[in-house]
């Protein structure tokens, strides 16, 4: 994995982003990088809608699932205004982390990220409950305070070979300790041996990298953990030690991927993607009741039909039948308490995905 080292010690200056509900205080880098990647979302999801030919009904419901017009009732993870809003809320939260921490001696904070299990684009199975809890379990257990969000990306060439492309399920942190004695290093050893986290790509299941309280530092960390779903990985040889894989990003995902991936998202609700451990459970819920008090002023202003009037279900069944992506393509399944049921949604039987090391079998 590839932590975003790119921001480390950069200048800028904090900014008043007025959300409907309230003034925030936002890094000027957050909203530039965020604005540059919603244009680039909306240019895509826009081709893609020209590419399939949609038109009326088909194509309003669309644009309102992914949150390029209209209102999603729920917090729905495939809206794009909903996620550019929610960067705006936890980069306010962070700045004033950050200037509370200047004056606690000792505090440090890092950048944490977990590799998760794979999802085929052709039969998407997914667990979010199980995968939280690991990412979950692992962070409380090295004493570390945490706001971590689960993250679905398009992994562009793997496994291919006639068996499809994938979504990787992959989760990122931003984490502080006061604790003097916890030495993060010795914490990444013991949390990729913990077994709870497997990857079949032969990376790197946990990654830490240091970082600072320079100005902006941390409120970055809002948007690289929130950020919208439109770049990807490919999985490539590490140029260093020819016997290890890592993951690169890809900024050009085909958009019939991209479209499949938002098809996954737009089942699972936001608030179900982003958890606290210890102090960090105060974030996300100070996040998620400012992300409804916004949610609820956007649904009342809105004079197209929201999201919860059509079949979500329905409209993706649609989409595929209209040539979006292989006509492998299978409804998603679902595992899990979580995501929470909805009437639309295809619950899956079977064993739990488990994201942990597949146990040995003996022959």
């Amino acid at each position: 994995m590839i932590p975003p080292n790119s921001f480390i010690h950069t200048q800028g200056t904090i900014q008043a982003v007025d959300i409907g509900t309230g003034v925030l205080r936002v890094h000027s880098r957050v909203i530039e990088k965020l604005t540059a990647s919603t244009r680039k979302w909306n240019l895509a999801i826009l081709s893609r809608l020209s590419d399939l030919k949609l038109r009326g009904a088909e194509r309003l419901e669309l644009l309102t699932a992914t949150g390029a017009r209209g209102a999603t009732e729920r917090l729905l993870a495939s809206n794009i205004q909903l996620r550019r809003t929610a960067i705006f809320i936890l980069a306010d939260q962070l700045f004033r982390l950050r200037e509370r921490s200047v004056h606690i001696p000792g505090r440090r904070f890092w950048h944490a990220s977990f590799l998760g299990p794979l999802v085929s684009e052709y039969t998407p199975q997914i667990d979010i409950d199980a995968y939280r809890h690991s990412v979950y379990s692992l962070l409380r257990k090295e004493g570390f305070h945490a706001l971590f969000a689960i993250e679905l990306q398009a992994l562009t060439n793997y496994p291919q070979r006639g068996r499809g492309r994938s979504v990787l399920m992959n989760a990122h942190a931003v984490c502080w300790s006061d604790d003097r004695a916890l030495d993060a290093d010795v914490a990444v050893v013991q949390m990729r041996e913990s077994g709870l986290l497997f990857s079949g790509l032969g990376a790197e299941t946990v990654t830490m990298t240091p970082r600072t309280l320079d100005p902006g530092e941390i409120e970055y960390l809002a948007y690289y953990l929130l950020k919208p779903p439109l770049d990807g990985k490919r999985r490539c040889r590490d140029e260093n030690n020819s016997s290890r894989w890592i993951l690169k990003p890809v900024a050009n995902v085909r958009t019939d991927l991209l479209l499949r991936l938002n098809e996954l998202l737009s089942h699972l609700e936001y608030s179900d993607l982003v958890w606290g451990v210890g102090d960090g459970s105060k974030f996300r819920l100070a996040l998620k009741q400012q992300l409804v008090a916004w949610n609820s002023v956007r649904c009342a202003r809105q004079a197209q039909p929201l999201e919860s009037s059509f079949d979500m279900t329905g409209l993706w069944s649609r989409i595929r039948g209209r040539g979006n992506g292989s006509p492998l393509y299978l409804p998603p399944k679902f595992f899990g308490p979580l995501p929470r049921r909805v009437l639309t949604q295809t619950d899956s039987e079977g064993a739990r995905i488990r994201p942990s090391r597949p146990k040995a079998t003996t022959i």
